[in-house]
């Protein structure tokens, strides 16, 4: 008896060390986690460290709520960085939702929008929540927590002003030499003169495709420039749109990276920490 004893203690005791190891890790990781969100036909992206949370745009309706619930800590009702690309529905109405459930630090985004009663209704809960706005300087470059980097690339004053896909914010997050770069909506036109601007800046692991996959949305000389291992299409199953396009799809095989589609694989999580870049939900 005392022998079974013994033995089931270290058992006990192994496993409460387990489990406190993966507190620890949960609360203190070293190192981020990237979510692309199945949220249908529109993006949602959540860049997080234990209890701190970036969320880029909110899809398209309340289903983000339910992605975001997967992924933060039940006790964890803060948010402290918002950023809508641009103000399109399929990006902002889902951000009426999560500024309804979570507290928001702040929210980065374009001083341009439309007259839609859905994006009066985003502007209002903004203002009504006292959430600090900023407009962001394609100089601009935040510094994070252990060292990471969030950089905005792109929209430069007015270009693209009459197409608000091309005057999304492209960021580039960084931590450990490793990193991914989140285009928006971003069209051809634009992405050649991104590429042209900076392109030294683009050199990424990582890349969320422009608008969906769409035709006019998917520059070959970008992204040979960025050389991608993963590449993810945002993009709802059986769209309108017939997204993604045939044709970008090809431009994404020349290559070579995998390739991960929300409509046919779901929800997509990178672990990136010192030295590894790992998908880990599929």
């Amino acid at each position: 008896m005392q022998k079974a004893t013994r033995i089931i203690l270290t058992l006990l005791l192994f496993l409460l060390f387990f489990v406190w190891s993966e507190v620890i890790r949960g609360s203190n990781p070293d190192g981020y986690s990237l979510y692309f969100f199945d949220v249908g036909q529109g993006d949602a992206a959540l860049i997080q460290r234990g209890s701190y949370q970036i969320l880029i745009d909110g899809g398209p309706d309340d289903s983000v709520l339910t992605a975001l619930g997967r992924v933060m800590p039940p006790s964890d009702r803060h948010i402290e960085m918002v950023i809508l690309t641009h103000p399109h529905a399929d990006h902002y109405n889902g951000l009426i939702h999560v500024a309804s459930r979570y507290k928001i630090d702040r929210i980065f985004m374009n001083d341009m929008g439309d007259e839609s009663p859905t994006y009066s209704e985003f502007i209002r809960r903004i203002i009504s929540q006292n959430i600090a706005i900023s407009v962001p300087d394609p100089s601009n470059v935040l510094f994070l927590p252990l060292g990471a980097t969030l950089e905005f690339l792109w929209p430069y004053e007015a270009e693209g002003a009459a197409n608000l896909n091309n005057i999304s914010i492209v960021n580039r997050f960084c931590y450990v030499e490793k990193c991914a770069l989140l285009l928006g909506d971003l069209e051809n036109d634009s992405q050649q003169a991104l590429l042209a601007s900076k392109p030294n800046k683009i050199r990424a692991e990582i890349i969320k495709i422009a608008h969906h996959g769409s035709r006019n949305a998917s520059n070959s000389a970008l992204l040979q420039q960025v050389a991608p291992l993963y590449a993810v299409i945002s993009v709802g199953a059986d769209n309108r749109y017939k997204h993604p396009h045939p044709e970008a799809l090809a431009i994404i095989e020349e290559t070579r990276s995998v390739m991960w589609r929300t409509d046919q694989n779901g929800s997509v999580e990178f672990w990136i920490s010192r030295g590894q870049l790992e998908l880990i939900r599929h």
